[in-house]
């Protein structure tokens, strides 16, 4: 098990940020899927055993009934609400379902039960994929699902080839990814959604395990939003995968990226889930569309044609004061589980001077829209949900941006046998950069232009230089508009 996953996801942060009586999952109500681990052994295995310190004082409900322990279970439930293996030590009102009886009684459970981890994956057929999807639509709850093991394996049915539920990686790569691949059921859609560190190497690495730690970081969010009165983050699981989604970090990942029509990087998703970022996100509250925002927070909306009063754009407008080291937005909406996927897009405009569009994200596939920066520059930006379909019926959505202020290209200087040496860090992947020079930091010159394929550090000499001069030389780099 990896230790430090806490400190990987940025709980010291959190609990930092969130101060004395943070939220831990106390009264959140969860649901918990495992599949039967007996085999040929008679009776069925699914249970976690409540007899472990770690689940003491917890109430763990066999929903299915007749279920033996299973260690699989329990190890997944230490992490996702475990006293002190889990960062949501406070949940203990728990239902455990056997995961063929999970399936048949989802109209029944209470929408109550905020976050379902199900850390199993099966075949299904596209009329079952249709009612799980529908389920969660209907019923608002966080279903967390993990992808198999194996990077070599394709996108299972259950549960990562649904829309509606959030389906989780490992941060080694060791899952199942690229594009869904069920005939009939929206095949090229990228997964995973996020990922999270579990294990050290891909032989002790287990989407299984990493579920149980991303339903964990739910459950504090889902507190978070019961204590801080953010109803529509807590009834609305769009929002709440949009939050978790936004708050995920890319650093880690020097190869992440994503296109105006692919959203997600096809390994790693939205980046590594981060609780810190999520519950500034939540704890930032709720922002009204049509006027300013502030550069952090989130949405519950509606977009809809009308004969006489269509809303087909939700506009959230702000203002950066200083350079955005990262700018994360994301839009997700729900698949009502048949028909056709309802088409959304995502606008990033630069609005001082004129509006210009900055970037956009455009899939026709996905559910789901995401514009990433590093080293957004200082000014004023409108975010836009649009309609993309001509559909007459309303569709909600979740938007969450996150904003952390300062960054920009890094430069510094090396003698190189005399020459300059310009080392850049903080660069964005993708973009076109500009290596300026004066010899009086009032005139500047383009030297050199690159740009970075991944997000290392980027170095370059100037031959042009005499080493032997005397009057000085100053460098600066700069990224402009894509």
């Amino acid at each position: 098990m990896h230790g430090d996953w806490k400190s990987d996801i940025g709980w010291p942060e959190f609990v930092a940020e969130a101060g004395p009586g943070y939220p831990d999952g106390s009264g959140v109500l969860v649901v918990q899927v495992e599949a039967d681990e007996s085999y040929s052994t008679p009776g069925e295995q699914y249970v976690p055993n409540d007899a472990d310190p770690q689940m003491s004082g917890k109430t763990i409900l066999d929903a299915t009934g007749g279920g033996d322990v299973s260690s699989h279970a329990l190890t997944v439930a230490k992490l996702f609400y475990g006293n002190s293996s889990s960062i949501a030590p406070g949940v203990n009102d728990i239902l455990v379902y056997e995961a063929n009886d999970y399936l048949s009684s989802l109209s029944g459970i209470s929408s109550s039960r905020r976050v379902h981890s199900n850390a199993w994956v099966s075949g299904a057929s596209t009329s079952t994929l249709g009612s799980i999807d529908q389920k969660i639509n209907s019923k608002g709850f966080l279903l967390v699902a993990g992808l198999s093991n194996q990077n070599t394996s394709s996108v299972p049915d259950i549960f990562g080839t649904t829309y509606n539920a959030l389906s989780v990686g490992l941060s080694d790569g060791g899952h199942s990814s690229g594009g869904t691949v069920k005939a009939g059921y929206g095949p090229g859609r990228v997964k995973p959604e996020v990922v999270i560190p579990h294990g050290t190497s891909p032989g002790n690495s287990w989407t299984s395990f990493a579920t149980g730690e991303v339903s964990s970081v739910a459950a504090v969010l889902y507190d978070e939003a019961a204590s801080g009165g953010h109803s529509d983050a807590e009834e609305n699981s769009e929002v709440m995968k949009a939050i978790l989604m936004a708050g995920a970090v890319k650093y880690k990942f020097p190869g992440w990226d994503r296109t105006t029509t692919r959203p997600l990087d096809e390994v790693y998703g939205a980046g590594e889930v981060n609780i810190f970022h999520s519950y500034r996100i939540l704890a930032a509250g709720e922002q009204s569309s049509g006027g300013s925002v502030a550069s952090t927070g989130w949405s519950y909306s509606f977009l809809q044609i009308l004969q006489n009063n269509s809303t087909t754009e939700r506009s959230y407008s702000f203002t950066l004061a200083d350079t955005a080291a990262e700018f994360s937005a994301v839009l997700n909406w729900n698949y009502s589980g048949s028909g056709t996927l309802r088409n959304l897009g995502l606008r990033l405009e630069r609005t001082d001077g004129g509006t210009v569009l900055y970037d956009e994200s455009q899939s026709e596939v996905d559910n789901v829209e995401h514009i990433y920066y590093r080293n957004l520059p200082a000014g004023s930006y409108t975010l836009k949900a649009t309609l993309e379909d001509s559909s007459t019926a309303g569709v909600y959505f979740g938007l969450a941006w996150r904003t952390e202020l300062g960054g920009g290209a890094v430069s510094e200087i090396a003698l190189d046998g005399g020459q300059p040496e310009i080392m850049v860090s903080n660069v964005f992947k993708g973009k076109e950069h500009k290596i300026r020079r004066s010899v009086d930091l009032i005139s500047w010159a383009d030297v050199h232009t690159f740009t970075p394929t991944s997000w290392d550090d980027y170095s370059w000499t100037d031959l042009t230089v005499d080493p032997g001069m005397d009057s000085p030389r100053f460098y600066r780099t700069e990224w402009g508009d894509p």
